[in-house]
């Protein structure tokens, strides 16, 4: 069985105020990105100002708007006078700014591989639309996710429903959606060498088919729509019962 490996990275954003809307008229929420969009870095900027702009195509909301701005590198008052001409813009939210020891790093890992693990056919995909996503799980072998830190992943549900085998941690809401063993594999955050274990269970897993079909079949009877809606509409009704 092939083995396919994927590597998400996710950017956190912070808030500049509570209330988003930048023209309460208009209703226009500005995102800021501060990213090194000239320099020696540029590439990675323009890259990630691709992806918000492919992801804000998706949403197709005509509301959202994306203020780029160069963070420069390692420019203090260029990066200052961003964020101050970014607040000038009404912009609420900022994602970034993506530090010179963060593109290190980054170039370190890409250094790693290149040297290390040609053979290991590691790719990274960056940011890919729904319906790629959801064909990239389906087409893989397993879908890991090795968080230290988490509350209910919906990327553990929807690997679930399309019948991808899930290992991943023992943290936060994880282990109430996966049944160690039944309908995937769990592991204690960082323990790595049993997570090597755990992938090579589910590869020599004869009944693979089988642990498929009761990953399908508890997703259906947990995250179907119509299950999530009335469980939500049950909820909303004992509280209004109870007032």
């Amino acid at each position: 069985m092939k083995v396919k490996n994927h590597l998400l990275v996710l950017f956190l954003f912070f808030i500049l105020s509570s209330n988003l809307y930048s023209d309460e008229n208009n209703k226009k929420l500005k995102v800021g990105l501060l990213a090194p969009l000239s320099g020696t870095y540029s590439d990675i900027g323009n890259s990630l100002l691709n992806s918000l702009q492919l992801a804000l195509e998706e949403i197709n909301d005509e509301n959202v708007i994306i203020v780029p701005r160069d963070s420069g590198l390692n420019n203090i008052e260029k990066l200052d006078s961003a964020i101050k001409d970014m607040k000038l813009s009404g912009v609420k939210i900022i994602i970034g700014p993506i530090f010179f020891k963060n593109l290190e790093y980054l170039n370190e890992i890409n250094d790693y591989i290149d040297e290390n693990l040609k053979k290991s056919k590691i790719k990274f995909h960056g940011h890919l639309p729904q319906k790629n996503i959801s064909k990239l799980v389906f087409n893989s072998s397993i879908l890991i996710l090795p968080s230290y830190e988490e509350t209910a992943p919906m990327v553990i549900s929807e690997a679930m429903a399309l019948g991808t085998p899930v290992i991943s941690t023992k943290v936060a809401g994880i282990p109430w959606m996966i049944e160690d063993g039944v309908t995937g594999h769990l592991f204690e955050a960082g323990n790595y060498k049993e997570l090597f274990t755990k992938i090579i269970i589910i590869l020599k897993d004869e009944s693979l088919d089988k642990f498929s079909k009761n990953m399908r079949s508890k997703a259906e009877s947990l995250y179907h729509p119509e299950v999530v809606a009335k469980k939500t509409f049950d909820v909303y009704k004992k509280i209004i019962d109870e007032l």
